[in-house]
């Protein structure tokens, strides 16, 4: 393995609607109403998503930061080769889900 991303990137609009086409229920909100939630102490959460919530308030977060994954050595190593990135399709996310469910790291939708 030479890096930890896949240099063909999709947006995360993308990523959302892959999750939502395996079964998961995903909303997104205008950032205000994200943040009104996520600071109302009233809305029951999830302490490990909470967690995670906190640090892209912080500008963490894969949609609003200004860093990118990238593997410029890995590109210029397979350059020539028949190595080939894909894009991560349906089948992809369907695969690397499935893998999540079954070692449980996602619920089952």
């Amino acid at each position: 393995m030479f890096h930890i991303c896949n240099p063909v990137q999709i947006s995360y609009v993308d990523m959302v609607d892959h999750l939502r086409e395996y079964g998961y229920y995903v909303e997104l909100l205008e950032w205000r109403d994200y943040e009104a939630w996520l600071l109302d102490p009233n809305q029951p959460k999830n302490q490990a998503g909470m967690e995670l919530a906190m640090a892209q308030l912080e500008g963490d977060g894969a949609k609003n930061s200004i860093y990118r994954f990238a593997c410029p050595q890995t590109n210029e190593f397979l350059a020539g080769t028949p190595v080939v990135c894909h894009a991560p399709d349906r089948e992809f996310f369907e695969r690397m889900i499935d893998y999540a469910v079954r070692i449980g790291y996602f619920p089952k939708p």
